[in-house]
């Protein structure tokens, strides 16, 4: 696959993540051959502002890169809308 049609698969993808977790996965797992983690990340020590923006604990969803140092972080908010300053 050429530059152009992988930049036109990722956007196509990118285009979809309002549908849900199957595009993330689609787009991180198969397109960009990240490393499947999906280890949960615990909340302690958080503030509780913090803590009540997310809907459950947020996830290690991916990895990649040297040594698997980059994180992808897949966190679903409790509400439609985040405030800042909230």
């Amino acid at each position: 696959m050429n530059p152009r049609e992988r930049q036109q698969r990722v956007l196509d993808i990118l285009k979809q993540l309002h549908l849900g977790l199957e595009p993330l996965k689609q787009l991180f797992w198969t397109e960009l051959n990240y490393e499947r983690v999906n280890e949960p990340l615990g909340r302690r020590g958080w503030s509780d502002t913090a803590t009540s923006a997310l809907a459950e604990d947020p996830v290690l969803f991916a990895s990649g890169g040297k040594g698997s140092d980059f994180h992808v972080i897949y966190a679903r908010l409790a509400d439609d809308l985040l405030l800042l300053g909230k």
